[in-house]
C-alpha cells in the first residue's frame, strides 16, 4: 500500500467520524440555541484541525510501505 492510499483511507475515516460527531453535537448534545451558547465553534474548529487535517497528514509523511510492524509492545 502506498503511502497516499493510506493517507485517503485515514482521511476519509476521519472524515466519516468528524461527521458523526458533529451530528451528536448538533442533533443529541447541544440542540442549536445551546451550542452557540457553549462555544460549539472553538470545538468544531479544534475537531478539524486535528482529526481531519492533521491526522491523514502525518500518516502520509510517516507511513512507510514495506516496513514490518510489531503487534507485541513488550518483546
Amino acid at each position: 500500500m502506498s503511502r497516499w492510499k493510506a493517507a485517503s483511507i485515514h482521511l476519509s475515516i476521519s472524515v466519516f467520524v468528524g461527521l458523526l460527531v458533529l451530528a451528536l453535537l448538533f442533533l443529541v448534545w447541544y440542540p442549536q440555541p445551546y451550542f452557540n451558547a457553549a462555544g460549539g465553534q472553538a470545538l468544531i474548529i479544534f475537531l478539524l484541525g486535528v482529526d481531519i487535517v492533521l491526522g491523514p497528514l502525518l500518516t502520509l509523511v510517516l507511513f512507510k510501505s514495506g516496513k514490518k510492524t510489531s503487534h507485541s509492545i513488550c518483546a
